[in-house]
């Protein structure tokens, strides 16, 4: 498992995209006005404490393994919701989109590279049906997520 997490942030931080404006250095719990609501997955490694609270059930690894991972993700979601923690709430919608997106990416390319060694894109397939699966999972707890009426009104009000 540390092996896909490792592989997958260097994924993502290999992408010209991906740029955290978030300090590893700020505790976001005790700090949440130093947060800025952004779209994606921005600051999903970088937002302590959040990210050692939630990394630690995300996966996407096996079928079986996601369902138990997304599900518990969204527990944490609630807890989050609960204490009205909307830093807590944005993270794990977060590592859910992350879920999603990188399951999909894995379902288009073989071992989730999008590019050949020359830099060209390579043709999608989706032949990994078991990932394909996977994605659906994270896009269901997602969607779970962004329609939370709670999480709306929050998100709208930081």
């Amino acid at each position: 498992m540390k092996s896909e997490i490792r592989n997958l942030v260097r994924l993502i931080l290999e992408s010209s995209n991906f740029k955290s404006d978030y300090s590893e250095e700020i505790n976001y719990k005790k700090h949440p006005d130093e947060y800025d609501i952004s779209t994606g997955v921005s600051g999903v490694f970088s937002v302590s404490p959040y990210k050692n609270q939630l990394i630690k059930y995300f996966t996407f690894k096996s079928l079986e393994q996601s369902r138990k991972s997304a599900k518990s993700l969204y527990k944490k979601f609630k807890l989050y919701r609960g204490k009205m923690d909307f830093v807590g709430m944005d993270m794990t919608r977060k590592f859910l989109e992350l879920g999603y997106l990188q399951s999909l990416r894995f379902s288009k390319f073989p071992g989730g590279k999008k590019y050949t060694k020359s830099g060209s894109v390579r043709r999608v397939n989706y032949k990994q049906d078991e990932k394909l699966e996977i994605s659906k999972i994270y896009k269901r707890y997602l969607n779970l997520v962004n329609s939370d009426r709670i999480y709306k009104s929050s998100k709208r009000n930081s």
